[in-house]
Order: C-alpha cells, then structure tokens, then sequence
C-alpha cells in the first residue's frame, strides 16, 4: 500500500484538529452535499448523504466513474473539507483532474488487491476529518469484489454513518450489498471527452438510480 499526497503531514493536521475542536458529526448525519448537476442530484435525492453508502456502478469503460469521482472532490473544495480516496487498482491520476482539488485530497494507492482496499477504507471510515470516502475498486477482480462478505461492506457502513462522511464506492459490477441506493452510469464519453468542458461533460450525466432495501444489521438487505 502507497500513501501519497504529503500523507505524514496530512496525519498531522488531522490529529491537531481532533485535539482541538473534537469530532461533533451527530448532527451532520443525512445531509445532502449537492453537486450542482442536475440529472446527478435528482438520482441522489438532493446530493450525496453524509453518513450513508453510495455504490456508483461503471459497466464500460468511459461511462462517466472518473467524472463522478471528480465532482466528488468539487464538493469537498467547496465545502472546505478533505476527501480519503482508496485507489484499489491505482487508475487515478491526478494530472487529468482539476489541480485546485488536489490540496483537499487523502490519496491511497492498493496495487489492485481488493482486500487490502477494503482494510484501507474501514481505517479511513473511522475519521470524521473526511467529508468524503471514495472507494475506487474499478479495475479490481470481479471476482474478489462479489467475494466480499455482506459483513464487511455493513461495517463500513456503519463506521461512515458514525464519522458523518459521504461514502461512494465504485465498482464495474454491482457489489455493495449495504448501499441503499445504487447509481448505474450510463454515458458514453469518447476520447474528445479529454479536453471538453468538465461542465457540459456532468451535464449529460443521466444515472439510473436502483433503490435498494437494507436493514443495516450486517446480514445482508431485504431485497434488491
């Protein structure tokens, strides 16, 4: 595992913000971050919930997953927090997203091992210093994704809802059995996408939102 992104000085700071003000998140929980993007936030009921689980599911390349990611880390700049991304399978690269986000950004790098993606987010779940947790599994063995015990994603869950953080897991397959609501991103974006308008790009953004029943409990949901 690679952390990068000033990670020693980042833990620093963090630290020296927990000393001093405390961690007060209770009344943070269900708030809607809004992205601006319209199709977005409708599919998200008003924005991304702090406290809650969102699975953002890419099913082919250049459907819109990194743009998402992106506007995730808008939010946080915006809203003058930090966000934690785990990288599972290394695929973020920080020159093709906007520099002024960079500075608010805990960047994790896994070499594509799932497990060991999964043991970096239940740490990072735990610090309510994150507006965000992005959970970037894209590119990780579908296989070892739907492997991963119920159990699992409904302690992540659950320590998100605890630190008052937004939690966005990606994946190319659905995986997230926690995740109350699940996004299928369904955009087509070509390579002339690189250099257009992040702004027009998000506006043509039209996710399919899945409600999905989850008790919470760690055995699994009610139904899909």
């Amino acid at each position: 595992m690679v952390i990068s992104l000033e990670a020693a000085r980042r833990r620093e700071v963090f630290a020296g913000l927990r000393r001093r003000f405390g961690a007060d998140v209770s009344r943070m929980a269900g708030e809607a971050l809004r992205t601006g993007v319209a199709g977005l936030d409708a599919a998200l009921r008003g924005g991304w919930r702090r406290g809650e689980c969102h699975e953002v599911v890419e099913g082919r390349p250049g459907a819109g997953g990194t743009l998402v990611l992106e506007l995730c880390l808008l939010v946080a700049r915006r809203e003058r927090g930090f966000a934690a991304l785990v990288d599972g399978a290394d695929g973020f690269v920080p020159e093709a997203v906007e520099t002024p986000v960079l500075p608010h950004l805990f960047w994790v790098r896994c070499g594509g091992e799932t497990a060991e993606a999964l043991r970096a987010a239940e740490l990072l779940a735990r610090d309510a210093n994150f507006l965000f947790l992005l959970v970037d599994l894209r590119g990780c063995a579908a296989a070892d994704l739907r492997r991963v015990p119920a159990a699992a994603w409904y302690g992540l869950q659950r320590a998100a809802k605890a630190s008052g953080q937004a939690l966005v897991v990606f994946a190319e397959v659905p995986c997230v059995v926690s995740a109350p609501v699940r996004l299928a991103l369904e955009a087509c974006y070509g390579a002339e996408a690189l250099d257009a308008d992040r702004a027009e790009l998000a506006a043509e953004l039209r996710p399919a939102r899945e409600l999905r029943r989850a008790t919470g409990s760690g055995e699994g949901p009610d139904g899909v």
